[in-house]
């Protein structure tokens, strides 16, 4: 029998552990809005066994509007989730002026932009929110409880800015907001294509330290991840780099970047010259490397990998090479 009770109070104390050691807040807010959380959740969650759920669980801010508005998740035993979520208004001083609850329509993830899922965010990060008219970003910090907002993206520390905007012509809209030969501002800037998609890398001053701009350009929609400071740690940079070809970049489409490459892939190559080349069969194109000797510099091509087609629509220099790459292996 001893047995028997000792399993359970075990069991008992794992289901308690769970919640309070796994559930953390998705963004950080400021001691007022953290007040105003636990008044609100407590004003709500006013019956018997509502207080006793939450008293073996947790609770999450999952999203605020940077100003006065919290919503909240609440978690129990075992981390199982309470099926409303609680949304506060919240007064100067940290009391809620009005909390209700809503209809949970999914978890935490619908509540991220662009398509961004909690799982998405790299580990040891914390996501910010805000939207403008036209645009909308969010900024990811590694210290989850700097107030917001800030007046100076710099007061974030090490940072992530990610930006979605809606735009015309891709080719005019980049010319227009970078340019590449004001080397005092640029100290580089660098074309590529990243998971299929055309890319721009932009090394540049800011009023505190450099930073990394990354630009993913589609028809009609651009998206921009910035990376602050530019000297950061080389963990935070491999981690900035998966975010960037797997959640970043395909935030656009690849219709403006299949144009290009097909443009690319009309002009002539020198063969001879060719020393390396790098093949991504998932997304389907080649990058060729060479020097150019004439002018003293490294030059690279990337053209679409597409041999069903036997690579129609190329010049015969670059036709000639393709077909000599090996297949991709299944």
């Amino acid at each position: 029998m001893k047995t028997k009770t000792g399993i359970v109070i075990m069991v008992l104390l794992v289901g308690i552990a769970i919640p309070k050691l796994t559930i953390h807040n998705i963004v950080s807010v400021d001691e007022r809005l953290e007040r105003c959380t636990q008044y609100a959740t407590n004003e709500i969650l006013d019956n018997p066994f509502q207080r006793i759920a939450l008293k073996l669980g947790q609770s999450r801010i999952v999203e605020t509007d940077g100003g006065n508005r919290v919503t909240i998740e609440v978690f129990t035993l075992f981390r199982i989730p309470l099926p409303e979520r609680i949304v506060a208004f919240c007064d100067q001083v940290g009391i809620p002026e009005q909390s209700i609850t809503v209809d949970k329509t999914g978890d935490s993830a619908a509540m991220y932009p662009f398509g961004i899922t909690e799982d998405d965010i790299p580990k040891g990060w914390y996501m910010r929110r805000s939207q403008g008219i036209d645009n909308a970003y969010m900024v990811l910090t590694k210290d989850p409880n700097i107030p917001w907002p800030q007046s100076e993206l710099g007061e974030f520390g090490e940072f992530i800015l990610v930006e979605v905007h809606e735009i015309g012509d891709p080719e005019m809209w980049i010319e227009s907001r970078v340019d590449c030969d004001d080397v005092a501002l640029n100290r580089s800037c660098a074309w590529s294509f990243l998971n299929g998609r055309s890319h721009l890398r932009v090394e540049h001053e800011t009023p505190a330290a450099d930073a990394q701009t990354d630009y993913f350009l589609d028809y009609g929609r651009v998206a921009i991840a910035m990376l602050y400071p530019l000297d950061s740690d080389t963990e935070t940079k491999t981690a900035y780099a998966r975010f960037l070809y797997n959640i970043v970049a395909p935030i656009v489409g690849t219709a403006y970047s299949r144009t290009v490459l097909k443009e690319n892939c009309t002009q002539d190559i020198p063969r001879e010259l060719i020393d390396d080349s790098t093949t991504d069969y998932e997304a389907g194109i080649v990058t060729m490397y060479w020097w150019d000797g004439e002018v003293q510099e490294n030059k690279n091509l990337t053209v679409p990998y597409e041999p069903e087609t036997d690579f129609a629509g190329c010049s015969e220099s670059v036709k000639e090479f393709l077909r000599h790459l090996p297949a991709e292996l299944k």
